[in-house]
């Protein structure tokens, strides 16, 4: 035990007063003789004796009572493991809880309202020279003393506790020798908690320090939240309508009626449906719509809360999607001769003309004398043998996500067109196939939903479950694969190789033909389904099926078209001015960008333009909440040693002071006092009222 006070200790020399009176009470009389003394019954000595033991016990009891009152303001504790480390500097590190969830009203107060309440009561029980770090859940970083509200200002960036503490571990590296608190106030959903193995190791700045879980959560909350948008579709074109489903989930334990879903295409009203939830049930609401423009493309889905209740979190009844539409697609054909490819420029020149328009720009060359990456489709075609240099630049193009479309010509050389094909396919042309007048030759579908097949078979044998192709192609002679087991069959010829296969990885599709775009092998070229097949083809491998959709506080790729120097808000707003190259580029949706909704990539002449959506971390959507329990039980699970769980925040002054120096005495030696007191006066009346 120790004393914060211990100059008054000196005033326990005051417990001789008592002893002294004490002393003078007994003090020897002189004999004074009255004759009427003979008449006075004598006292008998047990009683005297009786009489010396009250008021030794009354001398006792006056004693304690000095002493417990002295003690008492002295301020007594008994030491805690901590003590002699809490006389250092203290570093505190509060983790603030802003993301969306906090947002909620409870008692007329927005959580995070009550925050700031904890924060400042917090506050209040450190020296101006201790070091007070704030954390919120954007990872930004204030002092203690700071005015800035805007660590306040709620986010979309989940609070993510772990990473919180691994800032929080990077900080205290240049706090070293001080002592350390460390303060999470939050709602704390168990989402919160997510880790990938996160644990404080031994020799962490984090071991050793006192932990204080705080919530701010007075009751349950309600919650009903659009998690998805999901496109169906395989392409997104302004010719065909594209097919899209939303996911709404309730998160409560009971049913909810009575809700509005409205669809946006480009802020026009498209679809809407009411809907109604069973207890924690999850719903998928499908829609189509035909895209009337190129430029701009992206949906929009909101929840609506007719009646106000079960949704106290606002922010998860609105999803955004878009993906990219090119408004012309640029083609370069690879062959030895013009004439080779002759029928795919009548193919291309048939959907200018028909859409009135350029639709399908192209180039043609023998040699690779051009960029690629200027190109979205590269068809080979015609082309009996590449180049090393051609080689590698077609391995490069299909790698940065460039879609080929693959002829083999009569004239291949084989074993050289196998090198370019195991670059970009890891298959190879296995043989010439010569098909003989009397030999039939079946064409069979065999992706019934796939684009490029859609909309042209003529029925389905429900035999073999196959579809057939309204007009058949007379054919002479076709290339087979070998490494079938890498290649999609979408069209079959007989029962084992195909017409068209694809071939697809991480990089691009790549379109195999197993005969050649001219007449040489087939009347195929000649065939109405010819320039379906390949226009479908093209805008099939133009397509870059890339996520153009990021989530708050997170890291996404993004594929430019282009480069662009500004990233801007539907209002035309600049919201990041950093220049952003051509190609697969990350980008964080953080500070401006963190607001869920539309935005675009943008050139200096806001002529080019690529449209992306940034959307809420559904995590924070969860209203699963952790105990005291749970927090132990994770808390023990991260390595945390020192946890205190405050769910009263008047008691936060309290528990720092036991847990910096030890249990406070103070109380128990003033209650003592005040007991001794009530004794003394309860003896004194008993036994010397008389």
């Amino acid at each position: 035990m120790t004393f914060l006070n211990p100059l008054l200790l000196i005033a326990l020399v005051a417990v001789i007063i008592p002893i002294i009176i004490h002393l003078l009470n007994f003090r020897k009389a002189t004999k004074i003789e009255f004759s009427t003394l003979m008449f006075l019954k004598e006292v008998k000595e047990k009683e005297i004796h009786k009489i010396k033991i009250k008021e030794l016990i009354l001398l006792l009891i006056r004693i304690l009572i000095i002493t417990f009152l002295i003690l008492s303001f002295s301020k007594p504790l008994l030491k805690s493991e901590s003590y002699g480390e809490s006389t250092k500097s203290k570093t505190a590190i509060i983790l603030l809880d802003n993301s969306f969830s906090m947002d909620v009203y409870q008692e007329g107060r927005r959580l995070i309202d009550f925050e700031r309440d904890i924060l400042n009561s917090i506050k209040s029980n450190f020296h101006p020279t201790d070091n007070i770090i704030l954390i919120n859940s954007d990872f930004q970083i204030a002092q203690g003393n700071t005015s800035d509200s805007n660590i306040f200002n709620i986010t979309y960036t989940p609070f993510n506790i772990p990473s919180l503490l691994e800032k929080s571990e990077s900080l205290l590296k240049e706090q070293s020798g001080n002592y350390v608190e460390i303060f999470i106030i939050s709602d704390f959903q168990k989402n919160n908690f997510n880790s990938n193995n996160f644990h404080i190791e031994q020799n962490s700045s984090l071991k050793n320090s006192h932990f204080y879980f705080i919530p701010v959560l007075k009751h349950q909350t309600s919650n009903l939240g659009i998690q998805t948008i999901e496109n169906l579709s395989q392409i997104n074109d302004i010719y065909t309508e594209s097919k899209f489903r939303v996911n709404i989930k309730n998160y409560n334990n009971n049913d909810v009626l009575n809700k509005k879903l409205n669809v946006y295409y480009n802020d026009s009203l498209i679809f809407e449906k009411y809907l109604s939830f069973k207890p924690l049930e999850t719903q998928t609401v499908n829609f189509n719509l035909k895209p009337n423009r190129t430029d701009l493309f992206y949906v929009f889905a909101d929840l609506l809360n007719i009646d106000n209740s079960y949704d106290d979190i606002k922010e998860d009844n609105k999803f955004y999607y878009t993906t990219n539409i090119p408004e012309k697609i640029k083609v370069f054909i690879l062959s030895d001769n013009e004439k080779y490819s002759e029928y795919l420029v009548l193919a291309f020149k048939s959907i200018n003309t028909v859409q009135g328009n350029e639709i399908i720009f192209y180039n043609q060359s023998n040699k690779l004398n051009k960029d690629l990456s200027d190109y979205d489709v590269l068809v080979i075609n015609g082309k009996s043998s590449f180049t090393s240099e051609e080689i590698n630049k077609i391995s490069d193009y299909h790698k940065s996500g460039g879609g080929i479309l693959f002829f083999p010509t009569i004239n291949s050389d084989i074993e050289n067109n196998n090198k370019l094909l195991q670059e970009i396919s890891k298959s190879k042309i296995q043989n010439l196939v010569n098909v003989y007048d009397k030999e039939e030759i079946r064409l069979r579908f065999s992706e019934f939903n796939h684009y490029i097949t859609e909309g042209i078979y003529k029925f389905k044998n429900t035999t073999n479950n196959e579809l057939t192709l309204k007009e058949t192609p007379s054919i002479s002679k076709y290339f087979t694969y070998t490494d079938k087991e890498l290649i999609t069959p979408i069209i079959k010829i007989n029962d084992g190789d195909f017409l068209i296969g694809e071939f697809r990885d991480a990089n691009s599709p790549v379109l195999f033909y197993s005969i050649s775009a001219d007449l040489l092998m087939s009347d195929f070229p000649v065939k109405d389904i010819f320039p379906v097949l390949i226009i479908k083809s093209v805008y099939y491998l133009s397509y870059k099926n890339y996520s153009y959709n990021l989530i708050s506080g997170k890291s996404g790729i993004i594929f430019n078209k282009s480069n662009y120097d500004f990233i801007k808000n539907l209002e035309n707003n600049i919201v990041n001015s950093k220049r952003i190259n051509k190609g697969f580029v990350s980008i964080t949706a953080t500070n401006e960008l963190n607001k869920p909704g539309v935005y675009f990539l943008s050139d200096s002449s806001g002529k080019n333009k690529q449209y992306f959506t940034v959307n809420i971390d559904t995590t924070e959507s969860n209203i699963i909440y952790a105990n005291e329990k749970d927090i132990n039980e994770i808390s023990e699970s991260y390595g945390i040693e020192k946890v205190n769980f405050i769910d009263n925040t008047e008691f936060i002054s309290e528990i720092l002071l036991k847990n910096r120096n030890g249990i406070d005495l103070t109380n128990l030696f003033l209650y003592l006092s005040i007991i001794f007191i009530v004794i003394e006066i309860l003896f004194v009346n008993l036994f010397f009222k008389k």
